[in-house]
């Protein structure tokens, strides 16, 4: 086994130990000695934490200013509220928070004139899953001029009155992820259907599809075509 400290773990056998025993023993890195470190962890691959510290404050190391590598970025720091930063020490992928303002204002509606600010950190690394587009923009984040309410009032007429506690359509994005409860009328046998499903879903069956039924309808449609 890698890395076991025979001298310090001298009473334990190796091979009568489990990979995902959950005991502590010791390990023996050839640069830094020995530490404790639980079986599971090690064999989940975590390794000397010395090194570890060593290897990250490498690629610190490494990385660039952001004002050099992304100066799109630094073009959307807010001008007033980031006394904390100096842009000659700040890197790419730094942890350090941000206040950031979009100048773009996509999709929003005319006569909107909410700021599109928010703070995050580490945009450099988030921009490979996300995108670095204002979260305003996409709808992530919302403003009165792009909720739901006001994007998508067709879906929104059917937010549950009860079901989703004390928050409102006008509270949340257009084409934000979370599920919620929804209600409407069945135009076919007048019954009320409750159901969840995430804002993003509805809003897209609405704008692609025109669709504001849910499952239980369309079972009902079906049904009704089949039994004609």
């Amino acid at each position: 086994m890698a890395h076991w400290d025979y001298a310090a773990n001298e009473s334990l056998d190796p091979e009568q130990i489990g990979v995902s025993s959950s005991r502590k023993v010791s390990w023996m890195c050839p640069q830094h000695g020995s530490w404790l470190a639980k079986v599971s962890k090690r064999a989940a691959g975590t390794g000397c934490p010395e090194c570890g510290q060593v290897n990250r404050a490498k690629n610190r190391s490494r990385r660039g200013l952001l004002k050099d590598e992304h100066p799109e970025l630094v073009a959307q720091l807010h001008p007033t509220k980031n006394e904390h930063l100096d842009l000659d020490k700040l890197t790419s992928g730094s942890r350090k928070k941000a206040v950031w303002v979009c100048h773009e204002r996509q999709n929003t509606p005319p006569g909107c004139s909410h700021a599109h600010e928010w703070s995050a950190s580490d945009r450099t690394g988030s921009a490979k899953r996300e995108g670095t587009g204002c979260p305003f923009c996409f709808g992530l984040l919302v403003c009165l001029c792009n909720s739901l309410a006001v994007k998508a009032p067709e879906v929104a007429a059917q937010w549950h009155p009860t079901r989703n506690g004390d928050k409102r359509p006008d509270q949340h994005g257009a084409y934000s992820q979370k599920i919620v409860w929804w209600q409407h009328v069945s135009e076919l046998t007048g019954q009320v259907h409750e159901w969840k499903a995430s804002i993003a879903g509805r809003v897209a069956s609405w704008n692609v599809n025109n669709r504001l039924s849910c499952g239980q309808c369309r079972r009902e449609e079906h049904l009704k075509l089949i039994t004609r």
